[in-house]
């Protein structure tokens, strides 16, 4: 028979037991939907081209995350190009690839904006970056696109082929602007200053 001592210590006691099987469904759930990495929706998953090879001059173990004939580039060295989102870290890069079948025909020249996850090599498509004249741009041939990630507006901005136009594109809705077109007669590295100047220091969503 239980005294109203034995009674409040059987209560604690099971409370507590109560409390930790709470707390370890809710680690475990956590567990289970942090296995699978959930990208936006807009994202399009075009493959995987993971490979890890071991390198054996010192033994570490080196990470492809793309390979075959594509020209695949991270954004400039000084630009944020890393993103992470429900927790899994995505590498952005532009590509030489074509589009993907489903938002249409490539062409010529145009390139796409890439993300991989850096865990499972998934590859997912995003935009395109279309080779369309626009203005009358002094456009030097040698020097790559521009592009850059703000993690606080959750956007990547970049110019298009002939460096004329700045286009804002949001990771998480997948919704695309023209934000900027240089007038006629200006030169490519006015799009690259307003980039610098404006776009870096965004603090919201745009879209």
């Amino acid at each position: 028979m239980f005294t109203r001592r034995n009674w409040g210590v059987s209560c604690l006691l099971t409370n507590n037991y109560f409390n930790k099987s709470i707390v370890f469904l809710f680690a475990a759930l956590f567990i289970i939907s942090g296995c699978a990495a959930v990208p936006p929706s807009s994202w399009i998953k075009v493959g995987n081209e993971l490979e890890d090879v071991m390198d054996p001059e010192t033994g570490r173990t080196v990470r492809y995350l793309t390979s075959g004939k594509y020209m695949d580039l991270h954004f400039h060295y000084h630009n944020i190009s890393w993103a992470t989102i429900n927790g899994t870290k995505y590498l952005f890069f532009s590509s030489s690839r074509k589009r993907s079948k489903s938002v249409g025909k490539s062409l010529p020249g145009e390139k796409q904006i890439m993300a991989v996850d850096v865990k499972s090599g998934d590859l997912y498509y995003l935009t395109t970056i279309e080779n369309k004249k626009g203005g009358n741009v002094n456009y030097i041939s040698f020097r790559p696109y521009y592009a850059l990630y703000n993690d606080v507006a959750k956007t990547i901005f970049f110019l298009n082929i002939n460096r004329a136009k700045v286009y804002a594109y949001n990771i998480l809705t997948g919704k695309q602007k023209l934000i900027l077109t240089l007038p006629k007669g200006a030169i490519s590295r006015e799009s690259d200053d307003f980039v610098v100047k404006n776009v870096r220091q965004m603090k919201r969503l745009i879209m």
